[in-house]
């Protein structure tokens, strides 16, 4: 019975031993057969190794580079922590591919938006107010920012008001104060309630906030010699402008050859008449008059090149400040603005330049930019608030023009920058 029994359990060892071999062989034949039961063992769980950490190359430099705006796993986290060092003062071997300084030469050279000048420039948003088909040659907007008012080469005059403006961008009323002339120049009075329009005739229009006229000046008697002698001008006008201090005064230029005052209270005649000689004794006309800040000066540019300033409360015999070679004679100065100290005079030349005059020695000037093409007589120059910017534009016949600044880092030093 003994033996019986012992042959069985032998027997049964044996038959044991088999499927184990077997079961060791159906399992050679899966050996990732834990992966994909998700699962390493019974029991004692496994500690999981941390994934290596991802490190971003310079965007731009390769294209397989992850981006940089991609959210970190907490996993990554966790790794990225535990491989920092115990001593926070020791130093670490960067990791992955260097980025060179010629890397970084090369990335700044890429095509891409210029930004040059956005620091200084408060460029936020845009629209596009579509006036007409024909040139824009005058635009004003009134202190408070609310309303702008524009004129063109096809005698149009339009009111645009920012507040009430819709997703259409239309002006809400459109007049023809000046007929059959084009507006050559507009500006609003320091109160903001007036505006004043210049245009290819010899009379200046007063016109309300609404486009209602308010003053007419008169037109002059072309058969008189003497042009002090006239009531008004008798040729076209270039440009006028209000006085900076008594919103009842402003000033015309004409191709008369004279310079004059007005006030919106005396409909007779004008207020001053200032009479324009050049080097030789001869008339010449004015291309564009200003009021200084203050208003204790008046600068006027003529067409033989000369720029001469004179006294508000005269006398207006002789300049009292010039420069006769200012510009290049025969060419149309376009604009003239003081600075606020009014130590600085700022022209635009007809000869396609922008110069800075110093009035305390008007021998030279500051600073001269050239290059800068100048067709018209309408193109404007300006001093920024800060007096840190100077702003014109480019004139051409053909094709578009641009907008030019220049930084006034010093008086003595600028940089031209578009």
């Amino acid at each position: 019975m003994m033996n019986e029994f012992s042959k069985k359990v032998e027997n049964t060892k044996i038959s044991v031993l088999n499927q184990a071999a077997d079961d060791e062989k159906d399992s050679s034949d899966f050996p990732n057969i834990s992966e994909v039961m998700g699962f390493s063992g019974f029991g004692k769980v496994s500690k999981k190794k941390p994934p290596p950490s991802k490190v971003k190359k310079a965007p731009g430099l390769d294209k397989n580079a992850p981006n940089s705006s991609e959210k970190i796993a907490p996993s990554e986290q966790s790794a990225a922590k535990q491989s920092e060092p115990d001593n926070p003062n020791s130093e670490v071997e960067p990791v992955g591919e260097q980025v060179s300084d010629s890397d970084d030469d090369i990335s700044d050279d890429d095509d891409g938006p210029d930004t040059r000048g956005k620091e200084v420039l408060p460029i936020s948003h845009e629209i596009k107010l579509n006036h007409a088909s024909k040139a824009v040659s005058g635009l004003a907007l009134d202190p408070a920012g609310a309303r702008l008012v524009t004129g063109s080469q096809d005698f149009d005059v339009k009111f645009w008001d920012f507040n009430a403006m819709d997703s259409r961008f239309q002006s809400f009323r459109t007049i023809q104060p000046m007929e059959n002339y084009h507006v050559r120049s507009i500006e609003y009075s320091i109160t903001g309630d007036l505006l004043l329009f210049a245009s290819g005739g010899p009379q200046a229009k007063v016109l309300d906030r609404d486009g209602s006229q308010v003053y007419e000046c008169r037109k002059g008697d072309q058969y008189l010699v003497d042009m002090a002698r006239s009531n008004g001008h008798v040729s076209s006008l270039y440009n006028a402008v209000w006085h900076t201090k008594d919103r009842n005064i402003f000033m015309t230029s004409s191709s008369d050859c004279t310079v004059r005052l007005w006030d919106i209270n005396v409909t007779k005649n004008q207020k001053t008449v200032i009479k324009l000689k050049g080097r030789d004794g001869k008339k010449v006309s004015p291309t564009h008059c200003v009021f200084s800040k203050d208003s204790s000066m008046i600068a006027v540019a003529t067409i033989d090149g000369a720029l001469s300033l004179y006294p508000t409360k005269g006398p207006f015999v002789r300049a009292k400040l010039s420069n006769k070679t200012a510009h290049v004679k025969g060419t149309e100065t376009s604009c003239l603005k003081f600075s606020i100290d009014g130590n600085r005079l700022l022209s635009r030349g007809g000869d396609d330049t922008v110069k800075l005059w110093d009035l305390r020695n008007m021998t030279n000037p500051v600073h001269t930019a050239n290059n800068l093409d100048n067709v018209f007589v309408g193109t404007d120059c300006w001093f920024s608030p800060d007096e840190k910017v100077v702003m014109t534009g480019t004139s051409v016949q053909r094709g578009s023009g641009e907008l030019v600044f220049s930084m006034l880092t010093l008086l003595m030093n600028c940089t031209d920058f578009l």
